[in-house]
């Protein structure tokens, strides 16, 4: 079987990607320099060793492939727990504030970040990812994993060094908060720390989101948190604090309606 013929058989059965164990059953000994030839005609990417990604023809000539037409396989292919999130997550919920070149996923273990071509998968570990609320959204190819909006908010304080910090946090909040739900963040809000939680409601109040910021205020008062840093990589100082989340503020964020 020629390896172009190869692919249209996979594309007909609606197969986008495929490992190298399953085109050698039908490219025999010829399947390594099949697979060399597709990828120098740009008619493959493989973002992982032994796994391979189809691009469609009217993609071709950029050879560029959205991530998340191949993600959810990617994963399996790996055999590991995932989910999209952090500021790529915001994008699908309608922030404009992330870069179409940059994909970021949580996942654990930890990986490397993968490079393929003009996309880049940037992969962040948390424990017990499986308690984060999330939703299947369908793609052109199937279905990806995605953080809720609520618990999308959450994640970007976690990993707010990694992503531009609290000032970019609040632009991007500022154009999903109409998404929030009160359900939603009750959801979301037991599954993180106190701490991220005190932040959060913070963030909130500062941008004028008044029920969410009530509903966080009531999760943590049961919890009678202490003190914390609102940026925890920021100076030590202990002052000024604020008395309604309990934190340090430890940095300055200012927010422009």
């Amino acid at each position: 079987m020629k390896p172009i013929d190869y692919l249209r058989e996979l594309n007909n059965r609606g197969i986008w990607c495929f490992t190298f164990a399953e085109a050698q059953m039908s490219l025999g000994k010829n399947t390594s320099a099949s697979i060399r030839k597709l990828r120098k005609e740009n008619r493959i990417i493989d973002p992982a060793r032994g796994f391979y990604v189809i691009i469609p023809e009217e993609m071709s000539l950029t050879g560029r492939l959205p991530a998340e037409r191949f993600i959810d396989e990617l994963m399996l292919f790996y055999k590991v727990p995932y989910y999209i999130g952090l500021l790529t997550a915001a994008s699908f919920y309608g922030s404009a504030h992330q870069s179409p070149q940059v994909f970021q996923v949580i996942t654990n273990p930890s990986k490397r970040s993968i490079q393929t071509v003009q996309n880049k998968i940037v992969f962040y570990r948390k424990q017990n990812l499986g308690l984060t609320p999330t939703k299947k959204r369908k793609t052109l190819t199937g279905y990806i994993k995605i953080s809720t909006v609520e618990a999308t908010f959450f994640d970007m304080l976690r990993f707010n060094r990694s992503i531009g910090g609290f000032a970019h946090i609040i632009i991007v909040t500022s154009e999903l908060v109409e998404r929030f739900t009160i359900a939603g963040l009750k959801e979301a809000a037991l599954t993180f720390p106190v701490p991220i939680v005190q932040r959060g409601g913070y963030l909130l109040e500062l941008i004028g989101y008044a029920k969410g910021a009530t509903v966080l205020e009531n999760h943590i008062r049961d919890l009678n948190p202490i003190y914390a840093y609102l940026d925890p990589s920021g100076n030590k100082a202990r002052e000024p604090k604020h008395e309604r989340w309990k934190l340090i503020v430890n940095d300055k964020l200012d927010y422009l309606e």
